[in-house]
């Protein structure tokens, strides 16, 4: 004879009983029937072909039987009222994967939130993308990034921007060098040096914009990939660097000196970034950009106006 499978309703019956001891009280916590919570009983019972309570007018308990399933019922009816909570989550949230984009020097103002949020949202699959300013913003017009942050450029109506922080330039300095006694620098400071920057799309185009309104001469810049190098030609007295603090931040090097640059040219507006028109995303992104909003700038030191 081919095994009955038990109902839900019959091992909902038996793991209130078990707790309860009391047909009555069952019967109130189910909002069913007390001959209702009794016919689930023995139906139970003759599907597993034993005895699981014993019962008498004075007590209700489990047997040997009941004893050695009870684990195993309570964890069936755990596991399908997680199941059913997680249906209704999949079924509130349109989108099961929130594509979220970050410029590398400002990921740590971003990460932590991201953690806290997806442990009270487990069943979002964040996908996290580390790229430049200049390609951030066009993942997010053309659809393939839902949240940004990075550098802001007003180049696009349909992005909304909400400012995270301002962004110092920060001049890069060996030890011992004149300018590394200042408290901070100005570009005139830097004129007819050497000067090392990095090669990163929007990013590098502000520094060389400020550095043209300076006057600076375009010969004695060079323009590098990577910040190890910037920094190894730094030490060894070849050049001055100009990076931004958050960049600093990311690559902090013990054996050199850095200095603000003061001018107001010299701060970028570090910002999240979404479509205006979110909504049409899923409530998931809208949840996941209104926590940011609420709590990136509660954690985030804001920069120098």
């Amino acid at each position: 004879m081919s095994a009955i499978t038990p109902t839900l309703r019959q091992l909902n019956c038996f793991k209130e009983l078990a707790n309860y001891k009391s047909f009555t009280s069952v019967a109130e916590v189910l909002k069913i029937s007390q001959p209702a919570v009794s016919s689930a009983i023995r139906e139970l019972e003759k599907g597993l072909d034993t005895n699981l309570f014993d019962r008498s007018t004075h007590h209700v308990r489990l047997t040997h039987e009941g004893e050695a399933i009870r684990e195993h019922i309570e964890w069936m009816v755990n596991s399908f009222e997680n199941g059913v909570r997680e249906l209704h989550q999949s079924v509130k949230y349109r989108t099961s994967t929130i594509r979220i984009a970050c410029i590398p020097s400002a990921l740590h103002l971003i990460a932590p939130l991201l953690y806290q949020w997806q442990l009270k949202n487990p069943l979002i699959n964040l996908r996290l993308m580390d790229m430049h300013s200049d390609e951030l913003s066009k993942a997010i017009v053309t659809g393939n990034a839902d949240i940004g942050l990075g550098v802001e450029f007003r180049t696009n109506q349909s992005i909304e921007f909400s400012l995270v922080t301002t962004d110092q330039m920060m001049a890069v300095l060996p030890v011992g060098h004149p300018l590394s006694y200042k408290e901070d620098i100005s570009w005139n400071d830097l004129r007819k040096k050497n000067i090392a920057i990095l090669n990163r799309g929007n990013t590098f185009q502000m520094i060389q914009n400020s550095l043209v309104e300076e006057g600076i001469d375009f010969s004695s810049i060079t323009s590098l990939n990577f910040i190890e190098s910037l920094y190894a030609l730094v030490a060894n007295n070849c050049h001055l660097g100009v990076i931004y603090n958050l960049q600093v931040k990311s690559h902090f090097e013990s054996g050199l000196v850095f200095r603000p640059v003061k001018e107001l040219i010299s701060l970028r507006r570090i910002c999240l970034m979404t479509m205006v028109n979110k909504n049409d995303k899923g409530s998931s992104v809208n949840d996941l950009w209104d926590f940011l909003l609420k709590n990136i700038n509660n954690s985030t030191p804001r920069g120098e106006e």
